[in-house]
């Protein structure tokens, strides 16, 4: 006598696979905010990393010393120059994924072909879903202001059109939203955590330290000043919108 149904054990199993799938995939630990040069990634990702309980990465301190001192000539970079550079930042990300710990990066990642070598960095298949990015969009007019009243970033002004020249802005298929910088640092942060890190508030399987302040890179400390002109303490306040009457200068970061 054959007892229960080959098929529901079948389905049962489906079913499972499928929770687990979602899991995963639902289950982001990783946040990397793209974007040109002065779109504000690196206020928003120390914001960010501060409600999620992440560490903050900035892409510019992983630059060898010769993309940076070619950009403070005011030349830009090419593919090639990017490369290790890219990888560097995939490295991490695969860390991070790895170890199932949040962080949030800032890298332009301007071209597709940039956002798949990060992407690269987590496990392929259903884990892929660990790895989030974001488009900061803003006008290049207001970019360019703040850049202008920037200061301590090697990144030279003249480099900003190019940087719109390079961006290939994301697809729909790349499931990238696209967010626009005339509203708060806080504002943006806090829709990229409820609406697409934390969407539920479902269980995760990152590993988060209630009792742990989020670790920020050394740069970015109060006791060592910022090579971007930002510190751990310059978060931008909530009342303060990033747009042109707000002292661009003192939010904006590469």
């Amino acid at each position: 006598q054959i007892v229960g149904s080959p098929n529901k054990t079948v389905n049962k199993t489906r079913e499972k696979r499928m929770a687990e799938d979602e899991e995963e995939v639902c289950t982001p630990c990783v946040a990397v905010l793209m974007g040109v040069s002065g779109s504000g990634k690196t206020s928003v990702g120390i914001e960010l990393a501060k409600r999620w309980k992440a560490d903050f990465q900035d892409g510019d301190d992983f630059h060898p010393k010769e993309n940076k001192k070619k950009m403070s000539e005011g030349l830009p970079l090419n593919d090639q120059d990017r490369k290790s550079w890219l990888e560097s930042l995939a490295k991490l990300i695969s860390d991070y994924v790895q170890n199932k710990k949040r962080v949030v990066v800032a890298c332009s990642a301007l071209k597709k072909a940039y956002r798949d070598i990060l992407r690269s960095g987590g496990p392929a298949g259903k884990k892929k879903g660990m790895v989030r990015l974001f488009f900061l969009n803003g006008d290049k007019d207001l970019i360019s202001e703040r850049i202008t009243q920037r200061k301590g970033h090697f990144f030279d002004k003249k480099l900003l059109q190019s940087q719109f020249d390079a961006l290939q802005r994301p697809l729909p298929g790349e499931g990238i939203p696209t967010l626009s910088i005339s509203e708060s640092t806080s504002s943006i942060a806090s829709l990229i955590v409820t609406r697409h890190l934390e969407p539920a508030n479902r269980g995760s399987t990152v590993t988060v330290d209630s009792k742990s302040t989020p670790q920020v890179h050394p740069h970015q400390q109060k006791t060592k000043p910022s090579t971007t002109g930002f510190s751990s303490s310059k978060h931008v306040p909530d009342e303060r919108p990033m747009t042109t009457s707000s002292k661009p200068g003192q939010e904006l970061a590469s």
